[in-house]
């Protein structure tokens, strides 16, 4: 396997990286075997092997050779075990995967599991590119407030990029100083291979570049889905100019974007003089009777218990009414049965002091004011 090492694997023909792979496999395995899992050489290799199946991966994913692509990625997922620093890009390709094949809540997992990876990073380079991913993924699930988070977490983040390496270069160019137009033969290698690095640079950018433009399509795009029309035609026409400045005039997305301009201008004029209301980017909240009973959960217990004194003091009032209106209505029944009960308990003191004094003389009187006092008896 020593001479496979130093191949340049930007060289090979398509044809000759499958049986490199499989060199490669091979090597790993006997290496693997006779020193173990800390032998650096074999890290190498697996490091190759893991870039070069992730780069098979998704040359299958855009022939749309399925099942070529699940073979190269579930090879590459096993490599990262050995290389955990390439976990991120692996899981990455994996959900674009088995986004294309309509499993979302799969790919889902996977951009979750690379979200929380990267996260934990002091300088990475992949979260805008996860945030994007998440976002279409969580538009495919319906989600889109949840899907609009992310793609202005990625807006924000690729412009910072963007920003941070146009001062860079900006610096570097005040650093270097002024050289001729045509270098010297002693310095013609370094003049070539800056010229390569500046060429790949720009390369670079550009890549970068036109993934800002698809980030603000796929706003424009969920807030179409959030009914916020105006919004979302600002937000494409922007990505026109954008389109305009730093993608080839033959671009498919440039193309896209005009063909929604014009769809918008044409609405637009079908609409007249129409007055568009501006709605702010802010949670919608949506008053359904099935919402009702989380809002009064949500209330503290003080204020509960405020609200039940309340109710209670409430329905006190309503039945003390209520015997007050019954009481005057039988106003005269009850004058009478009152002035009986009084009559009774007067009697009943008088025989018990009688009794207490033992003087029973009057008892024959008692006895006829009692029988006189239920002749008046109501019931």
């Amino acid at each position: 396997m020593s001479d496979t090492e130093n191949i340049d694997i930007t060289n090979l023909g398509e044809g000759k990286i499958d049986k490199y792979i499989q060199q490669l496999e091979n090597s790993i395995l006997k290496r693997t075997t006779m020193y173990g899992l800390d032998d650096l050489t074999m890290m190498r290799q697996n490091q190759i092997l893991c870039k070069l199946l992730n780069q098979q991966g998704l040359i299958a994913l855009q022939k749309q050779n399925y099942e070529q692509c699940i073979e190269y990625l579930r090879k590459a997922e096993l490599a990262t075990i050995y290389v955990p620093e390439l976990k991120v890009q692996t899981f990455n390709n994996l959900a674009c995967y088995y986004r294309k094949m309509g499993k979302t809540r799969t790919a889902l997992q996977y951009l979750q599991q690379a979200l929380a990876i990267e996260l934990q990073q002091k300088q990475s380079t992949s979260l805008p590119d996860i945030y994007l991913n998440l976002c279409a993924v969580l538009s495919q699930l319906e989600r889109h407030e949840e899907a609009i988070q992310h793609i202005y977490l990625s807006i924000i983040m690729l412009q910072h990029e963007l920003l941070i390496s146009s001062f860079q270069k900006h610096e570097q160019r005040q650093d270097q100083p002024n050289e001729q137009s045509f270098p010297s033969r002693q310095s013609s290698v370094q003049y070539v291979n800056s010229v390569k690095s500046h060429c790949n640079e720009s390369k670079k950018l550009q890549e970068r570049m036109s993934i800002l433009v698809v980030a603000y399509h796929n706003l424009g795009v969920e807030m179409e889905h959030l009914k916020l029309q105006f919004e979302s035609k600002k937000i494409f026409q922007s990505a026109l100019q954008l389109s305009e400045q730093c993608l080839p005039q033959e671009h498919q997305l440039r193309h896209a974007l005009e063909e929604i301009i014009k769809k918008y201008n044409s609405e637009q004029q079908q609409q007249g003089n129409e007055q568009l209301t501006l709605k702010p980017l802010l949670p919608k909240v949506h008053q359904k009777n099935t919402e009702l009973k989380q809002i009064y959960k949500s209330v503290s217990p003080k204020q509960i218990l405020k609200r039940n004194t309340q109710l209670q003091q409430q329905k006190n009032n309503h039945f003390n009414n209520f015997k007050f209106t019954k009481k005057n209505s039988y106003s005269e029944t009850y004058r009478l049965e009152r002035e009986r009960i009084m009559s009774i308990n007067a009697t009943t003191d008088v025989i018990i002091k009688n009794l207490e004094n033992k003087d029973i003389s009057n008892l024959p009187y008692l006895r006829t004011a009692l029988d006189t006092v239920n002749q008046t008896t109501i019931f």
